[in-house]
């Protein structure tokens, strides 16, 4: 499903403004010149809600066009959460975004599983946004993300950032790091350990 680069308005935004379920049965493209409109997410979520998705379900924030002649790469976020003690559950899918996939403002965030990747800023190759709290709102508790599963690609959940500090990871869950070419994969598992299926684990086992 390939979104609509005219849709630019807030008229135009897609929001979630009571307690939904979102099945992501295929791959939704938004294009990359979004992330300069006034509609620069997939979703802008303010009610209760869970993602769930099939395999090949996901959200793919295209680049911008022509981002090769500047000093940042990006495109859309995936999601915007900003409802005052709302919960946002993502159970799987593939997520892309432009610097940011799930963007918290206010509210919850918890990751059940999931594989996500952004396009980091040229100058900083920075990821660290992938999944992002507003700090003030993180510190003062009204903006939280917890972690129990997934894959990132460049970013580490129990690291957070550098403005945070801390972890996202929920209690008893750690995460495990493998090298893919250049890009280094962090997965998290519960307990500490190894990813299940891997040959660590079947040397564990």
């Amino acid at each position: 499903l390939q979104g609509d680069a005219t849709k630019t308005a807030v008229s135009d935004r897609l929001v979630i403004k009571y307690p939904s379920v979102i099945e992501l049965n295929g791959a939704i493209h938004v294009p990359g010149s979004l992330e300069d409109s006034d509609n620069w997410a997939e979703f802008f979520i303010n009610a209760d809600t869970t993602i769930n998705a099939a395999v090949g379900g996901g959200i793919s924030c295209n680049d911008k066009v022509g981002a090769g002649s500047s000093g940042y790469i990006g495109g859309p976020y995936v999601a915007h959460v900003n409802g005052e003690n709302i919960v946002v559950t993502v159970n799987g899918g593939v997520y892309h975004g432009g610097g940011t996939t799930f963007n918290v403002q206010k509210g919850t965030l918890i990751v059940n599983g999931g594989f996500f990747q952004v396009t980091p800023d040229i100058e900083t190759n920075d990821y660290r946004y992938t999944l992002n709290c507003i700090d003030a709102n993180y510190k003062n508790g009204t903006a939280n993300i917890i972690v129990k599963g997934g894959t990132f690609v460049n970013y580490d959940p129990s690291k957070v950032d550098d403005n945070l500090g801390g972890s996202f990871l929920a209690d008893g869950y750690s995460v495990v790091s493998e090298k893919h070419g250049d890009d280094t994969w962090y997965t998290v598992v519960k307990g500490t350990g190894v990813i299940p299926g891997t040959q660590d684990d079947l040397n564990n086992a």
